[in-house]
């Protein structure tokens, strides 16, 4: 008995001393400097920041090891060079650039300092409302709403739409690509688009896949070629790219998975095997299919400290730590176990014993 309580002495010194991380931490316009509740996109950049695309308050760069002590810095319309203050994606190209698409202003891109924006005025594209992008080296890829894909390369622009190429749809929900030049695009309603160079096209849709609708929201790609397809309505398809007709396929959804509704948001793949899933009104899931895998866990606003259950995107920081944005209450940062401090985000888990 004298030990059992010296070690429960113990442990609860040890607790004192060397308290555990949160596992949870919200940020939102009210506790922190985040402009704004509705989060579009995220992306990291090389040295751990955070950039965070929002609806009505353009875009925010979070860095808890800026010298200056301005954690949170705010990019709008009122004071820099961007053209809207709605952000729809975000991306990070290897030269440190931030390049985001805009509702109104076209593509935008801003190395720190020069802020560009390319819209219809001063380049080859073909609307103003970029619904996705991909920066793939000295090559641009965007996805318009209505007005098919936009190509650029070597300063030259073309367009691939249904009345000039084999493009299935004319809006292009998410662009991905593999280093084998191969770009994979999922569109609103002709399914998904491989394409390669040189006008080569093959269509995955419900009459010749395995894939379960042609709406296709989002594409998340594995190291070892698999893929993963969110739709509309019907769940998640992985495709490990092999077979023909269904083969290769499989299909989850709300009537043979735990996956809490059809309408998949966000993708994002943790590891091979691993993905991270934002379900509209589902909440958040994460999904291990490897074999002796973990299988399904589901994050809601009921069983955990989500926010809400629309989950708009899913990034994951060089420590393992998930930023988790909501559609209409900020960020949520987690980590099984308890997030992970260093000496570049410190400040992230002091912070969030003040304001969680």
């Amino acid at each position: 008995m004298k030990t059992s309580i010296g070690v429960i002495f113990i442990l609860f010194l040890v607790g004192i001393i060397f308290p555990q991380n949160p596992e949870w931490i919200i940020y939102n316009r009210y506790n922190s400097g985040l402009a704004d509740n509705a989060i579009q996109d995220m992306a990291k950049d090389a040295t751990g920041n955070i950039w965070i695309g929002t609806y009505t308050e353009g875009l925010v760069r979070y860095d808890d090891d800026n010298l200056s002590g301005e954690v949170w810095k705010k990019y709008n319309m009122s004071n820099s060079g961007i053209p809207d203050n709605l952000v729809t994606k975000i991306q990070i190209d290897a030269t440190e650039n931030i390049w985001f698409g805009t509702y109104t202003g076209g593509l935008v891109r801003f190395d720190g300092v020069n802020w560009v924006a390319y819209n219809t005025g001063n380049s080859g594209m073909q609307s103003n409302y970029v619904r996705s992008f991909l920066i793939d080296g000295g090559h641009w890829w965007v996805g318009t709403n209505g007005f098919g894909l936009v190509h650029q390369g070597g300063g030259y622009w073309n367009i691939y739409n249904t009345s000039n190429s084999n493009m299935p749809g004319n809006t292009v929900f998410d662009i991905a690509s593999v280093p084998d030049g191969i770009r994979w695009i999922g569109t609103m309603q002709g399914g998904l688009v491989k394409f390669a160079y040189m006008w080569q096209w093959q269509v995955y849709n419900l009459s010749n896949s395995g894939i379960p609708e042609n709406f296709v929201t989002q594409i998340a790609l594995e190291s070892d070629g698999g893929m993963w397809i969110g739709t509309e309505l019907n769940g998640l398809a992985h495709y490990n790219g092999y077979g023909a007709g269904t083969e290769g396929w499989t299909v989850y959804n709300s009537t043979n998975s735990p996956l809490p509704y059809g309408s998949i948001r966000s993708l994002t793949v943790e590891s091979p095997g691993i993905i991270w899933i934002g379900v509209t009104y589902g909440g958040l899931a994460r999904f291990d299919s490897n074999p002796g895998g973990s299988g399904w866990t589901i994050f809601t606003s009921l069983n955990s400290p989500l926010p809400e259950n629309l989950v708009s995107c899913v990034i994951i920081d060089d420590l393992g730590n998930k930023w988790i944005g909501t559609v209409n209450q900020g960020i949520a940062v987690y980590k099984e176990g308890g997030i992970v401090s260093s000496s570049k985000n410190e400040g992230l888990v002091s912070q969030s014993l003040k304001t969680s």
